[in-house]
């Protein structure tokens, strides 16, 4: 059986492992709860962990709402999410975009949450100073990379990654 909740229009997939506090992860643009699976086996053994599909992603339901709600809504879905199932306080942790959400949902619900984990993500920092203005100029060249084919970084990533690529 699927775990299928109907929530504000759409259905969101879920999974719920363990028992203790709650962690919640939230996945990057595009993927699915699948991509802690190695978290998944880790952490159910001392916490209640809960995996999510956000709306128009992986299992759950389509958006269905215009592109300035897409976070917000998704926001509200997680909340929602964590009444049904009687959690009152979780740890949220998301990976890139999911860091984004985490961000804005402990914004949004911080009754909620009792810490966040965010890893590969951005949030809007003003630089003022010249070093800061200096940081972003490089920051800004750095990002010219992700234009260049994807063969450039190859060897890099299975030197990095080399236990999953087997």
């Amino acid at each position: 059986m699927l775990p299928l909740w109907k929530v504000n229009g759409t259905s969101l997939y879920y999974e719920v492992c363990g028992q203790g506090t709650s962690l919640v992860f939230i996945h990057s643009l595009g993927l699915t709860h699948e991509m802690f699976e190695i978290q998944k086996n880790y952490f159910k053994q001392s916490y209640q962990t809960v995996f999510l599909d956000l709306r128009g992603n992986g299992q759950s339901g389509n958006l269905k709402v215009p592109v300035g709600r897409v976070i917000e809504t998704q926001c509200e879905d997680l909340s929602l999410l964590l009444g049904y199932l009687g959690i009152k306080k979780a740890v949220i942790v998301g990976v890139s975009y999911g860091g984004i959400i985490a961000q804005k949902f402990s914004n949004l619900y911080p009754n909620q949450v009792s810490a966040i984990v965010i890893s590969d993500c951005l949030s809007i920092n003003v630089r003022t100073t010249m070093l800061g203005k200096f940081v972003s100029m490089i920051d800004l060249i750095s990002s010219l990379s992700y234009y260049l084919p994807g063969e450039f970084f190859l060897r890099s990533m299975k030197i990095t990654y080399y236990e999953h690529f087997a």
